[in-house]
């Protein structure tokens, strides 16, 4: 991913391969706050990472030693992109990601998925 901010207008965007949009409202939309947006951009990141929509985890490179870093996989607070079973037992929460790209596929995109 990609963050850039148009100075002029305050609006911040974010690109992920050849697939760029608006990460914060544009300024038709919110003129009173507009030149703040990167600032309220960043205050919602660390708003879902403390309340637990984003999570720190543990990510072991077969080669590399193991790093932490901040996972935007849906956790079960998102119960819409989240999904949690038990079965005999077995407890199974999964979550999935686009990533839009025509990089990935000709469909312009590829799904990530998480089983934990």
């Amino acid at each position: 991913k990609v963050f850039f901010m148009n100075t002029v207008t305050g609006q911040v965007f974010v690109q992920v391969g050849d697939i760029c949009r608006p990460a914060t409202p544009s300024k038709a939309e919110d003129a009173k706050n507009c030149r703040d947006s990167l600032l309220r951009w960043f205050e919602e990141h660390a708003n879902r990472l403390a309340i637990g929509y984003y999570y720190v985890q543990e990510y072991r490179p077969s080669q590399y030693p193991s790093i932490r870093m901040i996972s935007q996989f849906p956790t079960e607070l998102d119960p819409v992109h989240c999904s949690r079973a038990v079965t005999n037992g077995v407890e199974v929460v999964a979550s999935s990601l686009f990533v839009p790209g025509k990089q990935f596929s000709m469909a312009g995109g590829i799904f990530f998925y998480f089983i934990r």
